[in-house]
């Protein structure tokens, strides 16, 4: 991938990160970009120095994994952003077991789903406290959104700040995470007691806010993150040697 069209990646994934009304899947990794705008950018080396030291599909790993704590910049100006990039490479590795520990965490907490996500006493449910403090990593956070049927960005909290961002993250982050649904749900419904019925998780209707809801009325398949058919077929049809190391894969990959 030559820097310019680093820089249009860079460009679309800012744009789904950062901001609430662009999607990087349905608009394609579109961008208004030209190559003139391109070579006026002062930080033009740091774009050029990207495109030479990874490849097309580590560049698009290389800027979800620093989006995705939070840096708007994608790591682009940060010298760690390499190591951030390593380590989030070292969690796809081990994401079974690092979902796994992550739950045993939370349920040292509860082993009711509706109690991690009680926040009536607190600014923030227990979830999202864990994750704050460091307990359990972002895929895990996320994955659970996803099987909870977004349980979890469907809070309604009072918190203007933090949760927000970390809100948006979780939602534009679910769409490049890959995994294995039926093996983590099952894991899922081990966990919690209240997440322990088949014959309604796969049927029920999620309600984000009902925390005296039992979580397994709730839980569904990934249809609360369904995208556009055609793009999703794109994605399917896409054989497992097109995945490198961990869940490497081109924006490309995605739309063509």
């Amino acid at each position: 991938m030559n820097s310019f069209n680093v820089y249009k990646t860079y460009l679309a994934l800012k744009l789904h990160f950062t901001t609430d009304t662009y999607d990087v899947f349905e608009k394609q990794g579109r961008v208004r970009a030209s190559a003139k705008s391109f070579n006026n950018r002062k930080d033009l080396f740091s774009i050029e120095k990207i495109s030479k030291k990874y490849s097309d599909a580590e560049i698009v790993d290389f800027l979800v994994s620093n989006f995705i704590t939070g840096d708007r910049w994608g790591g682009v100006f940060d010298a760690s952003a390499h190591e951030t990039y390593l380590t989030w490479l070292g969690r796809q590795e081990r994401l079974a077991y690092q979902f796994n520990e992550d739950l045993l965490y939370l349920c040292n907490h509860s082993t009711k789903w509706s109690d991690l996500l009680d926040c009536r006493k607190t600014s923030h449910p227990y979830i999202i406290r864990a994750f704050l403090g460091n307990h359990i990593c972002i895929e895990t956070l996320t994955i659970l959104d996803v099987l909870s049927g977004k349980q979890i960005t469907g809070l309604d909290l009072n918190d203007t700040i933090v949760w927000p961002a970390l809100k948006r993250i979780v939602t534009k982050y679910a769409p490049f995470l890959r995994f294995d649904d039926q093996k983590f749900r099952s894991v899922f419904g081990q966990r919690f007691t209240d997440a322990s019925n088949d014959s309604v998780r796969t049927s029920g209707t999620a309600t984000a806010r009902d925390y005296n809801t039992d979580a397994g009325s709730v839980l569904k398949s990934n249809s609360a993150y369904s995208r556009d058919p055609k793009i999703l077929d794109k994605i399917s049809s896409k054989p497992p040697s097109t995945f490198q190391t961990g869940q490497s894969v081109a924006l490309s990959d995605y739309f063509i």
